[in-house]
């Protein structure tokens, strides 16, 4: 009959347990995600973010289009402003995720070039006639306005702003 009781208390700690895990890992993964949000709605992240996923949503369209003459347009217009953006990119990933700063900027263009690229296969008509309109703005846009432009326009649903920066899974 003791046996019983042993394995009363056996569960008992084990729901205890996996309650203070369960606990631990929900403050861990609230703790690790607060820096980089509060940084992000503190500064200009977000919208640094949003520029380069636009530059990705573009360049996939070049591919997955034909807009290979307009994503050429839109770069050279925008050489300064997408060096610029490259580089305060750089900056965000070096202060989340130091060492591992350039594995983990590659694993997010990747990931939102591949979410781009399923979005163009799902509904090509639809993503490359918005892609379009966006060239077509751009060109309407001065040199040094792309940050204003993605903050004002947020094109293929970009939300400026957003700092996830999910890496692509392996």
């Amino acid at each position: 009959m003791a046996f019983p009781l042993a394995a009363r208390k056996v569960r008992a700690l084990s729901a205890r347990n996996a309650r203070i895990t369960g606990f631990a890992a929900a403050l861990f993964a609230a703790l690790a995600a607060t820096p980089a949000q509060a940084d992000c709605k503190t500064s200009s992240d977000g919208v640094t973010l949003a520029v380069r996923q636009i530059q990705t949503h573009l360049m996939v369209a070049a591919l997955s289009c034909g807009h290979s003459t307009q994503y050429n347009a839109f770069v050279n217009r925008f050489a300064t402003d997408i060096k610029s953006n490259g580089d305060a990119l750089n900056r965000y990933f070096s202060r989340q995720y130091g060492g591992s700063s350039k594995s983990q900027l590659n694993a997010y263009i990747t990931r939102i070039a591949n979410e781009a690229s399923r979005t163009s296969m799902v509904n090509r008509q639809g993503f490359c006639e918005e892609a379009n309109a966006v060239f077509q703005s751009l060109m309407g846009t001065n040199p040094g306005q792309l940050a204003t432009y993605a903050t004002a326009n947020q094109p293929f649903s970009i939300q400026a702003g957003s700092c996830t920066t999910r890496t692509a899974q392996k």
